[in-house]
């Protein structure tokens, strides 16, 4: 819908650091700002790859990272993470 401003106000009201990377990834990329959205992604990944797995693939998607998808999918199948 273009809100995008609008949304990253509502995103940085969550407490978890965790989810709230995720979603200013998600929409850094349906804004087309990949490099704002690379940077959410390295955040998560350095300080929670253990316990996103699942996201990180959903979020390096959202990206067009195909093979840090894939990477990231695996790793969430081997942690059973859903």
């Amino acid at each position: 819908l273009g809100r995008h401003e609008e949304a990253l106000r509502e995103i940085e009201k969550e407490p978890n650091e965790g989810y709230r990377l995720v979603a200013v990834a998600h929409c850094a990329a349906l804004r087309g700002d990949l490099a704002a959205g690379r940077a959410a992604r390295d955040a998560l990944v350095a300080r929670h790859a253990e316990d996103f797995p699942g996201y990180i693939s959903d979020v390096c998607a959202s990206l067009g990272d195909t093979a840090g998808a894939l990477e990231w999918f695996e790793r969430s199948i081997a942690r059973r993470d859903n």
